[in-house]
């Protein structure tokens, strides 16, 4: 394994970051760690309930501490970031000081959708596509 490997996988919800994330740890031999189950076992709760109970805007918040916590403190080679995590500057400003490379998982829209509708992790976002105002 070539310890100078550092990728950051992200992409829109259902893409399949976290899968990917997993083989490619396999694959290059070493160790992966998935952002929002990060984030579960430090707030001991679900992403979904600390944005029904917090809001977006204080999970994003909570999301960036994390990250900062996780690249701090780890030697995991291959990060699975949540749908928003690119999104924002400063989140994209620690992985670049840390050495990760960011990969953008693109699939259709339709794909994304299935992955979600059958995933058993419940998606806050995504929880009706027809009243989801990001997907109009």
């Amino acid at each position: 394994m070539n310890k100078d490997i550092k990728i950051a996988l992200t992409g829109f919800m259902g893409v399949g970051k976290s899968s990917v994330a997993r083989h490619l740890a396999h694959k290059l031999r070493c160790r992966w760690t998935d952002l929002d189950r990060f984030i579960e076992r430090n707030d001991g709760r679900i992403v979904a309930k600390i944005i029904d109970e917090d809001g977006v805007d204080k999970y994003r918040e909570i999301e960036t501490a994390n990250l900062k916590l996780l690249l701090d403190d780890t030697d995991s080679r291959i990060l699975s970031l949540g749908g928003g995590t690119w999104t924002i500057a400063e989140n994209r400003e620690l992985l670049k000081a840390h050495g990760f490379t960011g990969v953008w998982l693109e699939a259709t829209f339709e794909h994304c959708w299935l992955n979600i509708t059958f995933s058993r992790k419940e998606r806050p976002l995504a929880r009706n596509k027809a009243k989801s105002p990001q997907f109009v």
